[in-house]
């Protein structure tokens, strides 16, 4: 045939040649048209021989349209008789070889993924305990203090002058009291040999006792502006840091008026919003693991305190949880994120994730029940790790097929092998 295209070309082709080029072309549409509806690897050849003299045949009786159309039908006939074949040899193999596994009931974790920040165990906002102007300023946002340390002095001039004068005044009135003690001694003795009348020892008496009284007001008079000299003084509450500063140099502190800020050294906290459906799931004591991506590091945590009440908003309940850990670098205010799966009420039949079979736009399993595979719909509720829960016409027990049934029809004949037996004889 090669030779009548390489050969000298005509202005009249022959009838060999026009028989040729019918044949080949016949060929290469019967070829195309078989491969394509059965693939390359048929297992019937002498079919597609059978088929291509059929469409020569027809083509030069009936025409191209018609010979094309016939032939069409012919390959969908021979494509279904040689998977009928197909099929034949498969189901003469015998049952299918399987492993099932039996499902599980178990009871369904809630993943739980909230953030929360870190907050210190111990702050306190502290304010100056009486009005006067700032003179010195001793620290700085960020700063260390130990407890009992100058935050800020304020300016105790007037104080101090008060002081002076009340010392003095003190002075006095101990010295008026001093002689009045003094008369009244003498008129004691004089009243007891009736050289003074009753009267006369009744008015010193008094004197003295009044004297006193007036030294012991000063006194106290005086410890009070002693004590009120410390107050001029703000001190750090306990071994902390500085985390707000707002007063300077030359500003007026009153009482009740915030002048700084500090966290606690040691002891810090995670805090979190729970929802309400778990937070049935947080117990005091309870250990969490708590990243704070910030400080790149995952720290234990425990439940300190778990909210009675939920916001109104969010409805959503405040957890408190403590990390005792000395030098994390986490500090206050970072992000804290709480990743867990926490057990619920629900319980759930678990069967192992490779069981599942997706098809059809569906999710399907096999269950192996006298030695025949039986196909199930259902559907997923959750996945944890390597096995799901699914809902569906499965029990606890059923003996799930979680090897070869991608091959699996619905009825198919198996032969089942267990997969705790198989553990058992590698083990």
């Amino acid at each position: 045939m090669l030779a009548l295209f390489v050969s000298k070309p005509t202005n009249n082709p022959g009838p060999r040649f026009r028989a040729a080029l019918l044949s080949a072309t016949v060929s290469f549409r019967a070829s195309t048209m078989y491969k394509a509806m059965h693939g390359l690897g048929a297992k019937n050849p002498m079919n597609l021989n059978k088929i291509m003299h059929l469409h020569l045949c027809l083509h030069l009786r009936m025409g191209a349209q018609w010979a094309m159309a016939a032939t069409v039908v012919l390959l969908l006939l021979a494509a279904g008789c040689e998977s009928d074949d197909a099929d034949a040899d498969a189901s003469s193999d015998g049952p299918a070889k399987v492993v099932v596994a039996p499902a599980v009931e178990e009871t369904i974790a809630a993943p739980l993924r909230v953030n929360g920040s870190i907050a210190s165990m111990t702050k306190a906002t502290i304010a100056a305990e009486t009005a006067a102007r700032v003179t010195r300023m001793d620290r700085r946002i960020g700063e260390f203090v130990k407890e009992g340390g100058e935050l800020a002095v304020l300016d105790g001039s007037k104080n101090a002058i008060g002081i002076r004068q009340a010392q003095a005044a003190y002075r006095q009135a101990q010295a008026a009291a001093e002689k009045a003690e003094g008369d009244f001694k003498r008129a004691e003795t004089l009243y007891k040999t009736d050289k003074i009348s009753e009267q006369e020892y009744d008015t010193v008496r008094l004197g003295a006792e009044q004297a006193r009284a007036a030294a012991d007001m000063q006194r106290a008079a005086l410890a009070a502006l002693q004590r009120n000299a410390k107050d001029y003084v703000i001190r750090a509450p306990f071994d902390g840091y500085v985390t707000g500063v707002n007063l300077q140099e030359g500003d007026l502190a009153a009482p009740g008026v915030p002048a700084f800020t500090m966290i606690a050294a040691q002891g810090i906290k995670a805090v979190f919003k729970i929802p309400a459906e778990q937070i049935a799931a947080m117990k005091v004591g309870e250990v969490f693991q708590v990243q704070i991506p910030a400080a790149g590091t995952t720290l234990p945590a425990t439940v300190s305190a778990v909210g009675m009440e939920a916001d109104a908003m969010s409805r959503t309940f405040p957890v408190e949880m403590d990390i005792d850990v000395a030098e994390t670098g986490a500090r206050v205010g970072m992000v804290a994120r709480l990743s867990a799966e926490l057990p619920t009420a629900n319980e759930g039949v678990f069967v192992p994730a490779k069981a599942l079979v997706e098809k059809f736009g569906g999710t399907y399993l096999f269950v192996a029940k006298d030695n025949t595979a039986r196909e199930l719909p259902v559907t997923i509720r959750e996945r944890t790790g390597d096995k799901v829960a699914v809902s569906g016409d499965l029990a606890a027990g059923d003996a799930v097929i979680i090897e070869g049934q991608h091959r699996l029809k619905n009825g198919a004949a198996i032969q089942v092998r267990d997969v705790r037996d198989i553990a058992e004889q590698t083990g």
